[in-house]
């Protein structure tokens, strides 16, 4: 146990700055999102500023961030230069994290306008690309039965809302989190699960598929872990419904180009594996040149880290991911999984945000950083 006198010292403003800024991005907006100026601004305090003031410290795994970081930079070999720095970003967070929140302290109050402040920014984004749907090819898209995707595609922060979808799932499952360890308080359990309720109907929002089955999933697994009855309820049901929405899936979906263009991405892969030399496979072919050896865009993360950054590559992500897992234990179920699942349908890397979230999480689980009343 973690002596109290530990957590004296709050997070600082460049700790609150990063924690803000990880996952505003505009890039229908302006090219330099906002999450860069933070990035920016928190590397230059964290390596000039910091160590000045700080006896700085750093765990086996974090000195492994910092070196798969700058390892990343080699991407910029055969790799657009702003998709490498949005992999250094991704990676370089959970240095920033630990730096700036082990052994801190934050109010619940501030984490509630932290999370205030997203579902906000969040709703702005939905009010504008559903006020302003792209009509291009309405017809043909609702002849292929996805007219909806006049609804995605005109979104200020990505390409499309299964993005969006992707970001408000890890602030979702975040949620689930803090409401399991702040379950002993009413008034701030009815305040997240009031959070929780708005970043659902958001989830909606983006007409994501994949955004929606991972919320739905996360929910399940959260209650049957707490609840004896639910647990048993699920293992009665989830086979029965996930039987029956298998076949109801098959013939809802059997028209449908969204859905049947994962199965030919997948044969698309086998055939590129088929015909890569040893360098591609250990290497890669760069990021975002997927289309130049399968002829379509990699929208499976997986895959996406296997085509375009080798099994090397590949590799160094999942080993990130997994060390969360070990740390989250049991609620890297629906924490860490339903991103996985949603990650299924895009192949953005991207996600400062996810591993901002995900390792604030493992923090507060290992009492390394604490949320006080």
């Amino acid at each position: 146990m973690v002596s109290s006198d530990v957590y004296l010292n709050k997070v600082n403003f460049f700790g609150m700055i990063w924690l803000y800024f990880s996952g505003v991005y505009l890039t229908k907006v302006t090219s330099f999102s906002p999450v860069y100026l933070g990035f920016i601004l928190v590397f230059l305090y964290t390596f000039l500023a910091m160590p000045q003031k700080n006896k700085v410290t750093i765990s086996y795994f974090e000195l492994l961030c910092v070196i798969l970081s700058l390892m990343s930079l080699f991407l910029a070999l055969n790799s657009p230069f702003n998709m490498v720095v949005n992999v250094f970003i991704t990676l370089f967070s959970i240095v920033i994290v630990s730096q700036h929140f082990r052994y801190r302290s934050i109010n619940f109050s501030s984490l509630v306008y932290f999370f205030l402040f997203y579902l906000f920014f969040f709703s702005i984004e939905a009010g504008y690309r559903i006020s302003n749907p792209i009509y291009d090819n309405v017809i043909r898209l609702s002849e292929l039965g996805v007219g909806y995707i006049i609804y995605k595609i005109n979104s200020i922060m990505y390409i499309d809302s299964n993005f969006v979808g992707l970001q408000i799932l890890s602030y979702f499952c975040s949620l689930l989190f803090i409401l399991r360890y702040e379950s002993k308080s009413i008034k701030k359990s009815r305040i997240i699960k009031l959070l929780l309720m708005l970043y659902f109907i958001l989830i909606l929002l983006t007409f994501s598929r994949a955004a929606i089955v991972g919320a739905l999933f996360s929910i399940i697994v959260f209650y049957s872990q707490i609840s004896k009855r639910i647990r048993l309820v699920s293992f009665l049901i989830i086979p029965l419904f996930s039987f029956w929405g298998y076949l109801e899936i098959s013939e809802a979906f059997a028209n449908d180009v969204s859905f049947n263009s994962k199965f030919h991405l997948f044969d698309s892969f086998f055939i590129y594996l088929y015909h890569a030399d040893i360098y591609q496979i250990l290497l890669g072919v760069g990021l975002g040149n997927a289309i130049d050896v399968i002829g379509m865009g990699a929208h499976n993360l997986m895959l996406t880290l296997i085509i375009e950054t080798g099994l090397i590559g590949f590799t160094c992500f999942m080993s990130v991911l997994i060390f969360l897992c070990f740390k989250l234990r049991m609620d890297s179920i629906y924490i860490v999984l339903p991103f996985l699942i949603v990650s299924m349908s895009l192949s953005g890397t991207a996600i400062p945000y996810i591993m901002t979230l995900f390792y604030l999480l493992v923090l507060i689980k290992s009492e390394k950083f604490k949320v006080i009343h």
